[in-house]
């Protein structure tokens, strides 16, 4: 399909966002999340550390399946030169997919925060929309990957030939985008979380 119109990649993308919203409720997959939780107070250091491996060792553990999937050949297109080469998705410079990434994981998790009184629901439609957008916003810059463990899951390879690069875009740049996020509901904009901090 024409990449100027990713229409069935973004109906995926909205999806499975949509199923692990129905199915698996109150459960993170992006360390962003846990540290978001751990920095307001809602988790443990402890549970947070835990929780943090679990999703590192989830995220290797899936490359791995993939690959040897992959190594049975099951198609044309499945071999194994082309499950191990780095395909690059950074489309830009190193300071615009930084931005991106840090851009892209504020939304979301601000969103996240500020949904956690919508119906359930709804909130999970409208989380998925919102995944949906930001892919169709960055995907052409980094992939608006904004999730740590999705980005070593997906970019194993890449990670292993320019580690440095990969590791400030995929994980310091989200990391970045939430602690802003914190620092502005905490000292720019607190009546926003100090309103949801009393519903709940």
């Amino acid at each position: 399909q024409d990449s100027a119109h990713p229409t069935w990649t973004l109906t995926l993308i909205y999806f499975f966002s949509l199923v692990h919203g129905l199915t698996l409720v109150g459960t993170s997959g992006n360390p962003c999340g846990v540290m978001m939780q751990m920095m307001l107070g809602g988790m443990s250091p402890e549970m947070g550390a835990v929780r943090l491996s679990s999703q590192l060792v989830s995220a290797l553990c899936s490359r791995y399946c993939v690959s040897a999937l992959w190594n049975l050949g099951l198609t044309k297109y499945h071999f194994s030169e082309r499950n191990l080469a780095c395909k690059n998705p950074i489309n830009s410079d190193l300071p615009q997919a930084i931005i991106t990434e840090a851009i892209c994981s504020f939304i979301f998790h601000s969103a996240l925060l500020q949904f956690q009184e919508v119906r359930t629901k709804l909130r999970i439609h409208l989380l998925a929309a919102l995944i949906t957008f930001l892919a169709y916003a960055g995907g052409s810059i980094t992939g608006a990957v904004f999730n740590p463990a999705l980005a070593l899951s997906l970019h194993f390879m890449c990670f292993d030939e320019a580690f440095p690069q990969f590791f400030i875009v995929y994980w310091l740049a989200p990391s970045v985008g939430i602690l802003l996020m914190i620092l502005m509901f905490s000292f720019f904009l607190p009546w926003l979380h100090n309103n949801n901090t009393k519903k709940e």
